[in-house]
């Protein structure tokens, strides 16, 4: 067969696939060398306007990045998927970002804390837990944050939060030891559970 007819009709066939199956077939190394790199792929999906392209492409850079510490640019890219309009692909960033970006990135730091004020009350709990490990360990913008979602709606979010404010917070905070306080008189029993551990952590020393 002529090489440029090939070529020409394997463009086409890529063309028809969906961002989804091309990313998927970059991740097993079946797209032709002569043709735009997977990482070309991975873009297109994540900006697809179809949301499971969006989300299959974070599985396609959670997949390929496992064990590691992501690159900047696939940092950012996650970052940006954090205010998408669907939640399943919210939800697919954060989980990314917690197994692949390093403690202190202010950029996903920032972003994440945005997220507990979700309309979802899942992400919002994903994101009070995911600070924990995101945040850097005293960072007053995550603690402030993360104070605010102590008054939450949903047990689940006001958990997690008391949970990173653990890890978070210093001792001697007052706005911490105030709303540790606070939720001693909190209606679940987790929750007061909790708030008795946080304070004994942020409480003054001596």
């Amino acid at each position: 067969m002529n090489p440029e007819y090939q070529s020409a009709r394997d463009e086409e066939v890529m063309r028809g696939m969906s961002p989804n199956r091309r990313a998927s077939l970059g991740l097993r190394g079946k797209i032709p060398t002569r043709h735009r790199s997977a990482e070309t792929y991975v873009d297109l999906g994540l900006k697809h306007k179809n949301w499971l392209g969006r989300w299959r492409a974070i599985q396609v850079i959670t997949q390929t990045q496992a064990g590691t510490r992501a690159d900047p640019k696939s940092i950012r890219d996650l970052t940006d998927r954090l205010s998408d309009d669907v939640a399943e692909v919210r939800f697919s960033a954060l989980e990314a970002l917690v197994e692949l970006c390093p403690r202190g990135n202010s950029m996903a730091t920032e972003a994440v804390e945005k997220l507990l004020k979700d309309g979802w009350e899942v992400i919002r709990s994903k994101a009070a837990e995911s600070l924990a490990s995101l945040a850097s360990i005293g960072s007053e913008s995550a603690v402030r944050a993360l104070i605010a979602s102590l008054s939450d709606s949903h047990a689940p979010v006001r958990r997690a939060a008391l949970g990173s404010l653990c890890t978070l917070g210093t001792p001697g905070h007052h706005a911490l030891v105030r709303g540790a306080v606070a939720r001693l008189q909190d209606t679940e029993a987790d929750c007061r559970q909790a708030a008795m551990g946080l304070l004994q952590l942020a409480a003054p020393k001596g």
